[in-house]
Formats: C-alpha cells, structure tokens, sequence
C-alpha cells in the first residue's frame, strides 16, 4: 500500500512504469481513460472524442498497446495522447485494470495494487464483513457465479436492424430459407461473441492471459451469416490474438442472433461449425448480397453487404448469473434503462457492474455531502 496524499488539498500522485520508464500519475477516478501529455510511443491510429475543461469537444488520439507495471503487477494498456493536458492522469480504466483500491483516513489517501489473485479474494470476501456501524443489513451468502469472456459491440444492435431489412427482399430469397426465417425467434440483447465461459473458477491460466486483454478494443471481422436448423448466426474471424483468447470448446467465435424452437444460444456455435465446412451446392443473388445453399439443403449461408465494414467491440468479462437473466431478473427490470452505459468510456452509467438491492437498518440515513455549491438561480431551476 503506497500514500498517495498527506492531505484532501494535496494531489495524489501515482508513479506507475509506462514502457520501462517511471511516470507520475494523479488519481483521477472522475476520468474514463487514463491520459499522458508526452507521447509514449506510436499511435495506434484511433481516435476518441473527449470535453475539455472549457466544453470544448477534442478529438484525440490513443497510443499502441504499452507494458504497464506497477511493483510486481504488470499489463498493457492503451493510453490517451494529450499534449495539452496539465498533468497525466491515471483514470477508472487503468485503475480497474490494475484491481487498485483507494483508501482514505483522516491521515491522508492511499492506493492499493494486490500483489496476487489470493489478496483478490480476500479482499472480496472481507467486504462481505459489515461491521456493527454499516447501515445495511448483514448478508452471509457468498457463492460463485459463472464467469464469461466477451466481445461486445459497441454499435448497438444492428443485427436486429440487419435481420427486419432482410425480410423486405422475401420475394427474392428462396421459399424454404424464408419459411425457417419466420419461425426464428430474435435472441435478446445485448450482442456478444463469447470467448469463454466457465461455470466454476476461472482458470489461472486463462485468468492471467484475459487480464492483459480486459477492456481492450478491437475490430471485429464479420464473415458470413449463417441458418440452420438451431437458428441464424454471424460468424466471426478473430485475429491472432484474439484467436487465443477464444476457448469455447466445439464451437466457432459467431455472433448469436435468432434461434428455431427447442434450440438455445448455446446450439448456435456447434452449428456455425457444422455449416462451415459444407460446400456451397446452389447460389441465389439479391440486392443484400448472395444466399447458398450448403450440402443437401442442410442450412444457407449468406453474404451480405452490410457484413463488409469491421465493427468495434470491447473485451469485457461478464461475471454472475446477472447476464444470462438479464431480461427475466426482477430487480433489474426496476433499474431504469437510460442508466446502462452503451459503450465502454460511458462515464457514470453501469456496464458491467449489475446493480445491487440492499436492505437499509431501521431508520438509517444516507450520507449526503454537496459536489459545488450551486446558484440560487441554478436551484431554483432543479425544483422546478
């Protein structure tokens, strides 16, 4: 555990190793993105849109992959480029990344990175432990959860989108395709291509490979659409390093997007796989691109036009049963849809963190302290 600040008026500054050279850092867990006025090494040649302290819009630039480490943590991980930047500052992504822990007490803040995977759990198990001045109500449960690996795209859903325009050109697809598309029924958001899921402990191994690539963006490449039996699906071609993230046992990386009655998301991998290795017997053309039969009419894939542009997603980690139940689980359905985050540098809204109901003691109150202090004019607005 390091000090970071002897006093709330004092900066707390972080030096963190950023490509084998020492940089200090001010904790900043107001910003999305952790940013560096200097430029580290080459960009990487994407950009984000941020606001200034003046309000204006910026666009500016992400650095490459970069080794991070701090003590005997290490990582990678992409920073934002701002030359006019006061000071480089170490953001919620990084701090996330690096599992760090801020305490503060009345003799100053302190930043915590775990050593290893055991203070991790310790340190999930010691915040199960309420002590007898928590206003909440003590809950002993602890179990494990399933654990998933993902892609998620962050364009929103426009596989539903995609699918309602084919049925406009129902004339030209073929009879039998068109009579298994009307049966199909749509999988409910949010898309993902999974990478991995394990109903158990994660793997070490597997654990250390993902962590390095948590919340890293990347381009996904769609191939081709497929229907069979189960349903319709996208496929996915991952790069090299994706590739070795990917280990879902008989299956191929896709993108689940309708399923047939009696068949689940989970018989949507097996089937991209069975349906790939099929020649293509009959060919049909149409303004979205082409349809094929594949064997002896065991399933069509299809090559269409909107497949043809890359679609950004981020690789996140999808931990509980919060994900699989996501459109059937009662106390989410009373969380208000405006406040999940639609992309990874959402700042304020949740993503991957389900919401969770807590029981308050008799008449315990919040805690309340003002941000800034507001106008009159500006108060009187809010009550209106």
């Amino acid at each position: 555990m390091m000090k970071v600040s002897d006093t709330p008026e004092e900066n707390p500054m972080f030096p963190i190793k950023v490509g084998g050279k020492e940089i200090d850092f001010l904790i900043d867990s107001g910003a999305t993105i952790s940013a560096v006025r200097n430029k580290l090494g080459p960009s990487s040649g994407k950009t984000v849109t941020t606001v200034a302290v003046n309000g204006m819009l910026m666009h500016e630039e992400l650095s490459e992959p970069l080794p991070v480490s701090v003590e005997d943590f290490t990582t990678t991980h992409q920073f934002l480029l701002s030359p006019d930047a006061p000071i480089n500052l170490l953001g919620r992504d990084l701090l996330c990344k690096l599992h760090a822990t801020l305490y503060f007490s009345q003799n100053g803040i302190y930043l915590q990175v775990p050593e290893d995977r055991l203070e991790l759990a310790n340190r999930a198990l010691t915040a199960c432990k309420l002590s007898e001045d928590s206003m909440l109500c003590p809950n002993p449960v602890l179990s494990l959860s399933p654990t998933r690996y993902q892609w998620t795209p962050l364009q929103g859903d426009f596989y539903n989108d995609m699918f309602k325009e084919l049925f406009k050109y129902s004339t030209d697809i073929e009879i039998d395709l068109m009579t298994k598309l009307v049966q199909l029924e749509l999988v409910p958001g949010p898309r993902h291509c999974t990478a991995a899921f394990f109903t158990g402990p994660v793997p070490e191994w597997y654990a250390y490979m993902a962590d390095k690539y948590l919340y890293w963006t990347t381009e996904l490449h769609e191939d081709t659409l497929y229907v069979g039996k189960e349903g319709c699906a996208a496929s996915i071609k991952l790069g090299s390093q994706e590739e070795r993230l990917f280990q879902v046992p008989a299956s191929e990386p896709h993108v689940s997007i309708a399923v047939a009655p009696g068949f689940y998301p989970k018989d949507l991998g097996p089937m991209v796989q069975r349906l790939r290795v099929l020649p293509r017997t009959k060919d049909f053309t149409f303004p979205l691109g082409v349809v094929s039969v594949l064997g002896d009419g065991e399933g069509w894939c299809w090559t269409l036009c909107m497949l043809r542009n890359d679609r950004t997603a981020v690789f996140d980690k999808i931990e509980g049963n919060m994900a699989l139940q996501l459109t059937k689980n009662k106390v989410l359905e009373q969380v208000n849809s405006e406040v999940w985050a639609k992309h990874k540098n959402e700042a304020g809204l949740l993503k991957t963190c389900p919401p969770h109901k807590v029981k308050l003691k008799e008449n315990a109150e919040l805690p309340y302290v003002r941000q800034y202090r507001l106008s009159p004019q500006a108060e009187e607005g809010i009550q209106l």
